[in-house]
């Protein structure tokens, strides 16, 4: 995770971006939505530390439901 993430994001959200392949990678609140708030919990991980949801920032499976869809793709290094 790095601020290419949280600027991919935002670009999605308010310059007419591409959706990620896996909407549920950016939902680092695990709140099921897509927000600005997603993007400024991303930055706060990274230039204060706080915490993110788990399996963040390691990879794995999200342990919680949502309506984001899941991710489907092979997680390699995990």
């Amino acid at each position: 995770m790095n601020v290419a993430d949280a600027v991919s994001l935002l670009g999605f959200l308010f310059g007419g971006g591409q959706a990620a392949a896996c909407p549920d990678s950016g939902a680092a609140k695990d709140d099921a939505s897509l927000n600005i708030a997603e993007a400024i919990h991303i930055l706060t991980f990274l230039l204060v530390g706080e915490e993110l949801s788990p399996p963040s920032p390691e990879c794995g499976p999200d342990l919680t439901a949502g309506e984001l869809a899941e991710c489907n793709y092979p997680q390699e290094g995990c």
